[in-house]
């Protein structure tokens, strides 16, 4: 908490923070999904909406031999948008 209250004292509207250690295969493919989502022309989402559809994107993604590699909360849970 003390390391997104001092971004968001430095003018960061929103922070993404993860709440414990994190995958980093999951977290690359969660933060393209967020990116996508909340930057993409048309409708882009706000950061706490293209946070929540990443996750849930990552929750449901299938590999090559259609196994849920990532369903476990552990992968896409531990993500928090702060502000707006």
């Amino acid at each position: 908490q003390g390391l997104v209250s001092a971004f968001q004292m430095a003018g960061a509207r929103c922070v993404v923070a993860s709440l414990w250690r994190v995958d980093d295969e999951g977290t690359r493919r969660l933060m393209e999904g967020f990116y996508e989502r909340m930057l993409r022309h048309e409708s882009p989402l706000s950061p706490a909406d293209a946070l929540r559809e990443a996750a849930l994107a990552l929750r449901d993604w299938r590999d090559e031999s259609r196994r849920a590699r990532f369903a476990a909360p552990r992968y896409w849970a531990a993500f928090v948008a702060y502000g707006k």
